[in-house]
C-alpha cells in the first residue's frame, strides 16, 4: 500500500467517525466474535489475520455472507490449509452522492481490472525486506486454453453471476491460469479464483496440482466503507513443500500474494 493511500485511509476514518458516518455497533453485529479492541484496530486501518494452522478463522468473516459459508466449509478441511485476512476501507470522496448499487458497480469493474495488477509488488524477506515484483502479466483469455489477451471487461450493470478467465506470470510460480468467478448477493461481492493450471516453483517443482488453490476476496458494502475479505485455501497439501533440499513455506507465499491483492485493491479504490 502505498504512503499516500495509507494515509488516504487514515484520513478518512478519522472523518468518518467524527461525522457520525461509521456505526461500531454495525461492524460488532457483523462480526460479533471480534473484541472491542479488534473493532477499533478495524477502523484505524489495521489488517486483520488468521489462519487454521493456528485455530479457527471464522471469526474474522462476515456474519450472513457468502464469504461465511465458504469460510465455514474450508475450515473443515482435514488435509491442507487456510489463511484469511479482513481491512476496512472507507468510501473515497467519489462516492459520495452514490447509491448502493452504483457503488457496487464500480467495484466490481475495479475488481476486474486485472491488467492493472501488472507491477504489483510484494516484500520479499529473501531479498533483505524489499519490494520485489510479484506479478509480471495478466490479462483475460477467452477460455482455460486460450492465448490471445483480452481487455478488461467493463459491466453497465451488475450481474448476478460471471466467471471468466485470467492469464497471470508471476515472479513465484510463473505462467498459470485462473479461473475467476463473481457471484454478487445483497451488499456482498463474492469472488473466487481458483488454479486451472498446475503452479510449480522454479519450473519444475509441482507444488500446487489444478483445482488446489482457492483464492476467495469479499467486499462487503456498510453504511460508510467496504470489508475487504480474504480467503486462502490449499487443499491436500502439507505447509511446505520440499524438493532436492529446497523449501517452499506455502502460507507464507500466499499471505504474502493475498496482501498484495488488497493493497492492489485499495490503490484502486483510492486513486480512481
Amino acid at each position: 500500500m502505498t504512503n499516500m493511500t495509507r494515509t488516504c485511509i487514515i484520513a478518512l476514518t478519522i472523518l468518518c467517525t467524527v461525522s457520525g458516518v461509521v456505526h461500531a455497533d454495525q461492524l460488532s453485529d457483523l462480526l460479533p466474535d471480534l473484541s472491542a479492541s479488534d473493532i477499533r484496530e478495524l477502523y484505524a486501518g489495521e489488517l486483520l489475520e488468521a489462519q487454521t494452522l493456528r485455530g479457527s478463522i471464522v471469526h474474522l468473516a462476515p456474519a450472513d455472507s457468502l464469504a461465511l459459508d465458504r469460510t465455514r466449509k474450508v475450515e473443515a478441511f482435514t488435509d491442507g490449509f487456510t489463511i484469511n485476512s479482513l481491512v476496512y476501507m472507507p468510501y473515497p470522496d467519489s462516492f459520495a452522492g452514490m447509491t448502493l448499487e452504483e457503488r457496487m458497480l464500480d467495484v466490481f469493474n475495479q475488481m476486474r481490472a486485472i491488467s492493472t495488477q501488472e507491477g504489483i509488488t510484494y516484500i520479499s524477506h529473501r531479498r533483505g525486506e524489499v519490494p520485489h515484483t510479484l506479478i509480471r502479466d495478466s490479462y483475460y483469455i477467452a477460455d482455460e486454453r486460450g492465448k490471445r489477451a483480452l481487455p478488461d471487461p467493463v459491466a453497465a450493470e451488475l450481474p448476478a453471476h460471471s466467471v471468466e478467465y485470467v492469464y497471470q506470470r508471476d515472479t513465484s510460480f510463473g505462467g498459470n491460469v485462473y479461473r475467476h468467478t463473481y457471484t454478487i448477493r445483497d451488499r456482498e461481492i463474492f469472488l473466487e479464483v481458483d488454479n486451472i493450471s498446475t503452479m510449480r516453483v522454479m519450473l519444475i517443482l509441482p507444488v500446487v496440482r489444478p483445482e488446489e488453490l482457492n483464492i476467495s476476496m469479499a467486499a462487503y458494502f456498510l453504511d460508510g466503507g467496504i470489508l475487504l475479505y480474504a480467503l486462502v485455501t490449499i487443499a491436500e497439501r502439507e505447509p511446505v513443500a520440499r524438493f532436492l533440499g529446497f523449501e517452499v513455506h506455502l502460507p507464507s507465499a500466499f499471505r504474502r500474494r493475498v496482501t498484495s491483492l488488497q493493497e492492489w485493491f485499495s490503490d484502486q479504490l483510492y486513486q480512481q
